[in-house]
């Protein structure tokens, strides 16, 4: 009898386990993946508010400006930057260099000196958007994390997953205000005042932090198996 409650008691243990491993397993990874999306974001919408674009400006500046804000991954998914560049190429004319650069075509009569100043016109708008769709996509990210961070608490977790989440969370805020920060300075007029450091050491940091946070959840979720 006694050995019968005990093997009934040992499996519903087992499958209880089994079920919460699962739970957190699924949550885990969406937490994963949520925020180095919303990390990505931050890092790219940083990138772009720090590249300075002189007006005038000759082809070259302006070149490596437009190079840098489309190498930046999180322009590449938003449909409304990619709409709006490929709007402002038909209406404009304009064509992609080799390098990778966007070049307006000269308009016959113009004087260089206004033709470069409009471009960089152009290049200031396309960037104050590409701002704008960060900001909103990251906002939306955001809310994204907070649902997860709110399925995470209900459960027990470790010292361990509890440190690492916090100093992951420390890192995006920490960032986040810096963009803020830039934000109003735009906003007022004085975005040449923003003296930035490069967002690389950022990154790094951020990656280390995820990279542990990695190791924390597998090891809680092996402590199931």
């Amino acid at each position: 009898m006694i050995s019968t409650v005990l093997g009934y008691w040992l499996v519903k243990r087992s499958e209880s386990r089994k079920a919460l491993r699962e739970e957190k397993k699924r949550v885990y990874g969406s937490f994963s993946q949520a925020i180095r999306a919303a990390t990505q974001t931050l890092a790219d919408l940083r990138a772009v508010q720090l590249i300075k674009i002189p007006d005038p400006a000759d082809e070259e500046v302006l070149a490596t400006a437009g190079a840098q804000i489309f190498a930046l991954q999180s322009v590449w998914i938003n449909d409304n930057i990619i709409d709006y560049v490929v709007e402002t190429m038909m209406n404009e004319s304009d064509e992609f260099e080799e390098d990778g650069g966007l070049k307006i075509v000269p308009k016959e009569g113009e004087e260089v000196e206004q033709e470069e100043k409009d471009d960089a016109e152009g290049l200031e708008i396309l960037k104050n958007l590409v701002v704008v769709e960060l900001i909103h996509t990251i906002s939306k990210q955001g809310t994204t994390l907070s649902t997860y961070i709110e399925e995470m608490n209900r459960f027990v977790l470790s010292q361990e997953v509890k440190d690492k989440v916090a100093r992951v969370l420390q890192l995006f805020q920490q960032h986040w205000q810096s963009v803020g920060t830039s934000s109003l300075l735009q906003a007022a007029g004085l975005g040449g005042l923003d003296k930035g450091a490069d967002v690389q050491p950022w990154v790094k940091d951020m990656e280390t932090a995820l990279g542990d946070l990695s190791k924390a959840l597998n090891e809680d979720l092996k402590s199931l198996s």
